[in-house]
């Protein structure tokens, strides 16, 4: 089984030592500076590896026997140290990934504050990679059609090699809070790109942390997304053309579940997407329109979260990926429709995978059905709760984050979110409404 093991790392303490089991939807949930956020980021950590592993095979590097360890470990301790910070910074820690295919990774750290990265177990399992990487540097100076179409079989076999180790062809995605900015900051996102773009590329890790934060590279990644979303919906201009520009390209393309996602889409914006040569907009009733940048922050909280959920769910990708606090900026009611969306997203591929971190309840309560009408399994519930997103209870987990402790939120007995994680909050409101009633009517 896929699971994380964290021990005294940051905010998270888990004298239990309870792993976090990472299944097709997992739920974190928490106060604000529980961990949520230390926890998705360890867990896209891991599930990215596998991109960082895969560059120097593919660039202009030659890997050998002899220093494949090495190449490897630098991999993994770059990408540590960018999204995490020195491990001198830390206390005594220890975590260890556990792949579905049973691989790990373990990193902790020695007495000396340097990192301990363990992985040579399976080193043998690349030697395959280390060939097809050195027919990739036989033909760097070769640029004919036929070399061009051999280092792209060369590429490809690589790929597979690596995606295979791991288990996953998975597209990886952090989709982090305050996901508005990015929209409302509109031009001055070039500047910003750029600045993050060159302290990445700093010329060691020493003078990169001089200018890095933890989470620039996250950042830096979903503003190039958010750059590809735009261009993607350009050329269509809408949903709905885009759903008919691809159903032309593939006639046997199935819509119905991007159809649904885009009925949702509409009735949270509360508008149309339209972008044309004069930028992103939102087309409102009485041919009205707000150019997206202006528009309100959960229209563009969702928009970015929205479109990924619509072009994954057309195309039946296998993706992962974390989501922070999609609530943010939405009404109840368009909350639901979120998570119903994300829900479909998740099921619409068996190897996809979603992690949320939330601080509200009302989601719970929203997943909560979901679980409860894949229970019944019924065309009665099939009414009330579109199929497309009910959740299989074997495939969902939900931790509540307290105190640095990892806590089951689950009820195994009733297939469900844990009530008393609803009760604690509303019992306390609710009394504290009787004492006031109480001094009214003594």
């Amino acid at each position: 089984m896929e699971q994380i093991l964290i021990k005294s790392f940051k905010a998270i303490v888990n004298k239990e030592e309870r792993p976090i089991n990472v299944k097709k939807m997992t739920v974190l949930m928490g106060e604000q500076g529980s961990g949520k956020s230390t926890v998705a980021k360890l867990v896209y950590f891991f599930k990215t590896i596998r991109e960082e592993i895969l560059t120097p095979f593919i660039g202009n590097f030659l890997v050998t026997e002899d220093n494949l360890k090495q190449v490897i470990e630098g991999q993994i301790y770059s990408y540590f140290i960018t999204l995490f910070g020195s491990s001198r910074r830390l206390t005594n820690f220890e975590i260890i990934y556990t792949y579905a295919n049973d691989e790990f990774i373990r990193i902790s750290q020695t007495e000396t504050g340097e990192l301990k990265i363990e992985f040579e177990h399976w080193l043998s399992k690349l030697n395959k990679a280390i060939g097809l990487n050195r027919e990739l540097k036989r033909l760097d100076n070769a640029f004919g059609d036929l070399e061009r179409r051999e280092r792209d079989r060369f590429v490809n076999g690589i790929v597979k090699i690596v995606n295979n180790f791991f288990g996953s062809t998975q597209l990886n995605l952090y989709l982090p809070a305050s996901r508005n900015a990015v929209i409302s900051l509109g031009n001055h996102l070039l500047e910003i790109y750029s600045k993050l773009d060159n302290n990445l590329s700093a010329s060691n890790d020493k003078e990169a942390h001089r200018y890095m934060s933890e989470n620039d590279i996250i950042l830096l990644k979903f503003i190039q997304y958010n750059r590809f979303l735009r261009n993607k919906f350009l050329q269509s201009g809408n949903f709905q053309t885009f759903i008919e520009d691809e159903k032309e390209l593939n006639p046997e393309l199935d819509c119905t579940d991007s159809e649904k996602i885009l009925t949702r889409i509409e009735a949270v914006l509360k508008g149309h997407y339209l972008n044309d040569s004069e930028g992103e907009k939102l087309t409102l009733n009485d041919n009205q329109f707000v150019f997206l940048q202006n528009a309100s922050s959960g229209q563009q909280e969702s928009i970015r979260t929205f479109q990924d959920i619509f072009l994954h769910v057309l195309y039946g990708d296998p993706v992962f990926r974390v989501i922070e606090e999609p609530e943010s900026h939405l009404f109840a009611a368009a909350q639901k429709e979120l998570i119903e969306s994300l829900a479909i997203l998740a099921n619409k591929n068996p190897e996809s995978q979603l992690l949320i971190t939330t601080h509200s309840t009302f989601i719970l309560r929203v997943l909560d059905n979901l679980l409860k009408a894949f229970q019944i399994n019924d065309s009665d519930a099939e009414r009330i709760i579109d199929r497309a997103a009910w959740l299989n209870f074997d495939e969902f987990a939900a931790y509540n984050l307290v105190n640095g402790e990892i806590e089951d939120a689950l009820n195994q007995e009733f297939k469900g979110v844990d009530a008393r994680l609803f009760d604690d909050v509303t019992q306390q409101i609710s009394n504290e409404f009787d004492e006031l009633l109480n001094i009214q009517y003594p």
